[in-house]
């Protein structure tokens, strides 16, 4: 069962004050429509990670019943240079061979890793918020094609530069699946990379800012920026 181990001894050891969960806004699957999910949304993920993360929530409130101290936070994507999903988006996007899937209007809301970490350690500080869930996601909600326009513009090349309409990326993805394992090969698109161009995820993050006093302030094209000079990839400055 997940978590059940690590947090079984948590759970009958003393001295901790606060127990902080970290799962992710996967337990609440899509947003409906393009409407801010909240944390009081009916939980539906659309996969196994997502399905894991909300049993193991499902423990954590349960011991809150009979007192444990702890708190779940919900983080949306967190980006940084140290991450390895993180690095390879911006790579493959500089070096131009990150399609377009679809017209990439569906809702991403990254965080920027300094954020995260402060929404985080709010909710292992502020006092009376025992039992609750908070989303932590960034400040801005953009597009899938304006969030990869802007890592473009930060490496210095244009996106897009190759698009796929989704009916034939849906049918190309069936079919690398079904015929490159056959032969050996991993296939380099999958439906679970398909969803990055269907799903909306955008958070509400009111609870937090009004119960935390938490305000992510990166915004994403200031965290692109950074990100693309510390992996080497910036644009270089005109004269």
């Amino acid at each position: 069962m997940p978590v059940r181990g690590t947090f079984d001894v948590c759970k009958h050891s003393s001295g901790i004050d606060r127990f902080v969960y970290v799962s992710t806004v996967a337990v609440l699957g899509s947003a409906v429509g393009r409407v801010p999910a909240s944390e009081s949304a009916e939980c539906h993920p659309i996969d196994a990670y997502g399905e894991s993360k909300l049993l193991s929530e499902r423990i954590v409130l349960e011991a809150t019943r009979s007192g444990f101290p702890a708190v779940i936070a919900r983080p949306m994507w967190i980006y940084g240079s140290e991450s390895v999903v993180t690095g390879n988006l911006f790579r493959r996007i500089a070096k131009r061979r990150f399609p377009l899937l679809g017209r990439g209007d569906n809702l991403m809301q990254p965080v920027a890793l300094r954020d995260a970490v402060s929404g985080i350690l709010k909710c292992a500080t502020v006092a009376d918020i025992e039992g609750r869930v908070y989303n932590i996601a960034g400040p801005e909600v953009l597009t899938i094609r304006n969030m990869c326009a802007t890592i473009a513009a930060a490496t210095n090349v244009r996106y897009p530069v190759l698009y796929l309409p989704m009916a034939a990326a849906t049918l190309l993805t069936f079919s690398c699946e079904w015929m490159l394992p056959v032969l050996g090969f991993n296939p380099p698109m999958t439906r679970r990379s398909l969803l990055f161009f269907q799903v909306n995820h955008t958070y509400s993050i009111d609870r937090a800012r009004r119960e935390l006093n938490w305000h992510p302030a990166i915004t994403f094209r200031e965290g692109a920026a950074e990100i693309a000079a510390e992996l080497g990839l910036a644009a270089p400055i005109q004269p």
